[in-house]
């Protein structure tokens, strides 16, 4: 079973919809709310564009597992990810993030940070299997969330 990363293209527009609108992923997004396909593909249309977000989705066997997306602003980079529903608990996450940010620091320097819910206790074990350290409690869109930094 190989994980194997590749960039985003607009082929996978439909798939980031669907992960961005699993119910898992929007109870542990900072912003909860549904989102509808038209703001959706605007975004992803932008983002696949921009070379200051890393947009990589994970496949085995040519099968989409997940995503993770990279943020790079001038100090420092944000990641996030999401594992499809039916991959999830198979150990992926910790790879997933290995990978993504191996590539990341392949062409940047900067630190990377993660903002992850309180209440979200699988997402901040898998951030640590994959060597970030916790940083700080921060608060995003009025969420208590830990914050978590891996550097190169």
């Amino acid at each position: 079973m190989e994980l194997k990363l590749k960039k985003a293209t607009e082929n996978d527009l439909m798939l980031y919809f669907n992960w961005a609108n699993d119910d898992l992923v929007r109870s542990q997004s900072f912003y909860s709310d549904l989102i509808d396909l038209e703001n959706h593909t605007n975004w992803f249309l932008n983002k696949i564009k921009d070379e200051k977000s890393l947009l990589y989705l994970f496949e085995i066997n040519q099968q989409p597992v997940g995503q993770v997306r990279i943020e790079v602003d001038s100090y420092f980079s944000i990641i996030g990810i999401s594992i499809d529903k039916n991959y999830r608990g198979k150990g992926l996450g910790v790879k997933m993030l290995i990978n993504a940010t191996s590539e990341y620091f392949k062409s940047n320097k900067l630190p990377i940070f993660a903002y992850i819910k309180l209440n979200n206790i699988a997402s901040s074990k898998i951030f640590e299997s994959a060597g970030f350290q916790y940083y700080s409690k921060d608060r995003v869109n009025n969420f208590e969330c830990f914050k978590y930094i891996l550097t190169n």
